[in-house]
């Protein structure tokens, strides 16, 4: 497990030299340390707490051990065990207005704004999440001209033996407009909890997306329905 003075050592090289590869080792020791935050529910519906920074933009918090916790100002929450990934694609999917995450926010903080996480993907892996909104802004949808080698197995697989509230999967190539190029568009009909699914759902993903690809998360909603005017590719349908 990645050391908390590791993850500092690499961020002051970052700073101090400004080269790539202490840019890369440092997001690599960002993904690799266990980290810790806070949720609260409502209405049987799991959400992460969050801080504001600047009196105005609201992070995600995350702690590296007990003593940040502690630091924590309201009152006792339930205490949730993540890893920056999980947090990062948490964010992705989250209906407000999240500016990024910040680590250690009542200590030395590190601090990670949203616009930086394509970038950090980009480094690691040569992919990232694009972070979706919903398709209320309209979306051009195009049925699979060819399916990643092994996707549906693994999707297939993952769903069966985790046993999780989800009902059907649906793939597309999709574009916001016409110029841009498609991208992976995974529609996912479930009740589970959404902060439980996406990040792991997204960790499937990657193991059998290219360099350079990219794939958004949505939730079945009425705003776009399988089996419309558009078929989709049927990656997993819970019979």
């Amino acid at each position: 497990m990645m050391q908390e003075a590791e993850l500092y050592r690499s961020l002051e090289t970052f700073v101090r030299e400004k080269k790539f590869e202490d840019e890369k080792k440092f997001y690599n020791n960002l993904k690799e340390i266990q980290l810790y935050s806070f949720i609260f529910k409502n209405n049987g519906k799991s959400f992460l707490c969050t801080v504001q920074k600047d009196d105005e933009k609201e992070f995600y918090p995350a702690f590296t051990n007990y003593n940040e916790l502690a630091m924590w100002p309201s009152e006792a929450s339930d205490i949730v065990k993540l890893s920056f990934d999980d947090l990062k694609h948490i964010l992705l999917g989250d209906k407000r207005n999240i500016y990024g995450i910040v680590i250690n926010p009542f200590g030395r903080s590190i601090q990670i704004e949203s616009q930086n996480l394509k970038r950090m993907d980009s480094i690691i892996s040569g992919m990232y999440l694009e972070r979706t909104d919903g398709l209320t802004d309209g979306m051009y949808l195009y049925y699979p001209k060819e399916v990643p080698a092994g996707l549906k197995n693994g999707i297939n697989l993952f769903l069966s033996n985790n046993k999780r509230k989800v009902y059907g999967v649906y793939l597309y190539q999709a574009k916001r407009n016409l110029y841009e190029q498609p991208h992976w568009l995974f529609l996912i009909e479930f009740d589970d909890d959404k902060i439980s699914l996406f990040s792991r759902f997204a960790k499937i993903v990657k193991l059998y997306m290219k360099p350079g690809d990219v794939f958004e998360l949505v939730k079945y909603s009425g705003e776009l329905k399988p089996g419309g005017m558009v078929r989709p590719y049927i990656v997993y349908k819970n019979s």
